[in-house]
């Protein structure tokens, strides 16, 4: 299992490192599906933190 969770790693490193991080508070029009419920929740905090300050 070590072995293909860092094959993967690998195969995505480049990717990850070149992507430019964006404040996904600003996303619009983004459809969400029920296996989305965690990022549903992360936002809801996040926006929570940022709104106290």
């Amino acid at each position: 299992m070590i072995l293909l969770n860092r094959r993967i790693l690998n195969e995505d490193r480049r990717v990850v490192l070149t992507q430019e991080p964006v404040d996904v508070r600003l996303a619009q029009e983004e459809i969400l599906f029920l296996s989305d419920k965690a990022i549903q929740h992360f936002r809801k905090w996040l926006n929570s933190v940022h709104s106290q300050g």
